[in-house]
């Protein structure tokens, strides 16, 4: 079974989902072996579905695997490539599960499931953000603030100024910050705001 993988999109884009997708056998898959390929978007929040599409399998299926410069996972390359309807996640600040099932001519199934955090454009709803901004407990306030001013910052630096434990910041804070521009920088040097 594959991970879950995660992504996060522009509320009003069009994502380009790209994966080495795997067949029953554990090799990859090859469109003579599917049936169909149906895309699915659920709002996380509300399990609702959101969006439904059956997907042409001659279009989203390579039989050979593409290493081109969209692709930067690995060296070995990916064989599925779907251009996302921005329909699938329309609610900025929402998370969401695209579930793309992928039926064998066989009649078995197997999936990839993506979780995708839609962040809003600051600049097209500065409303969103105020809305988002308002909605925070003063804990929450208190490490946007810090971050803003201070970032990049570690987590364990920031859980020791605004006096909480880490699991407490990372559960309960860090996430309310995503759909204001909470970024960690990968590297090390910790969290930090993006502006658009």
């Amino acid at each position: 079974m594959d991970p879950v993988r995660r992504l996060s999109v522009f509320a009003g884009s069009s994502p380009q989902i790209m994966a080495r997708v795997l067949g029953n056998l554990g090799t990859p898959v090859s469109s003579k072996e599917l049936a169909s390929i149906t895309c699915r978007s659920f709002a996380k929040s509300t399990a609702t579905l959101a969006y439904t599409l059956t997907l042409d399998i001659a279009a989203v299926i390579f039989e050979e695997l593409q290493k081109d410069v969209r692709w930067s996972a690995d060296e070995i390359g990916y064989n599925f490539r779907c251009q996302l309807s921005p329909d699938a996640f329309p609610a900025a600040g929402e998370s969401y599960r695209i579930e793309f099932t992928f039926e064998v001519t066989d009649g078995s199934k197997f999936f990839s499931i993506w979780e995708v955090d839609v962040e809003p454009l600051y600049s097209t709803s500065p409303e969103i953000f105020q809305s988002h901004l308002a909605g925070l407990t003063p804990k929450q306030r208190e490490a946007y603030q810090l971050i803003s001013s201070e970032g990049p910052i570690i987590g364990k630096t920031i859980a020791r100024r605004i006096e909480v434990e880490l699991p407490t910041l990372k559960r309960h804070i860090l996430p309310a910050l995503r759909p204001l521009g909470l970024t960690n920088d990968q590297q090390g040097d910790g969290y930090y705001i993006k502006i658009n």
